[in-house]
């Protein structure tokens, strides 16, 4: 349904070749295929610094022999709460799901802002953790985000 600038999903279903929904409402309708799957985005951690540290160069990796000696890469922690914002903007979101590790977490909702927080527990182990978060939307379109975060001793 169309009302005004924004478009609102109603659904709707296929009976052979007639698509068929169902509304109690008058006014403008428009059929929109949604092949767009919600997005997920990793909202970064704000720290402020006391003082602003003077801009370092850049150093080129070391190389020894035919081997680059570069920095390992460089993880969020898996400290306090991850936060993640996630859009659909044609059929809804219908389901939303979370691993940590391969096991189910759950994703806490803010309804205020539409952000989803998952609070690090206390007792995780130390070292690299896999954060993944998959997102379907009302036509069955997928979105994924996979995320490595670091639990430091």
């Amino acid at each position: 349904r169309q009302t005004g600038n924004k478009e609102v999903s109603l659904g709707g279903y296929w009976v052979g070749d007639w698509l068929s929904g169902k509304t109690t409402e008058f006014g403008d309708f428009k059929v929109v295929a949604d092949t767009i799957p919600p997005k997920i985005t990793y909202i970064k951690s704000h720290v402020r610094k006391a003082k602003a540290s003077p801009k370092k160069k850049k150093s080129q990796p070391k190389t020894i022999g035919n081997v680059s000696a570069e920095k390992p890469p460089e993880y969020p922690k898996a400290v306090g709460t991850a936060r993640f914002r996630i859009r659909e903007f044609h059929s809804g979101l219908k389901d939303i799901h979370a691993w940590l590790n391969d096991q189910w977490v759950l994703l806490e909702p803010d309804d205020e802002t539409g952000v989803y927080m998952y609070p690090f527990p206390d007792d995780l182990k130390p070292g690299v953790q896999c954060l993944r978060i998959s997102v379907t939307d009302g036509s069955g379109n997928t979105g994924q985000l996979e995320m490595e975060f670091e639990k430091l001793q």
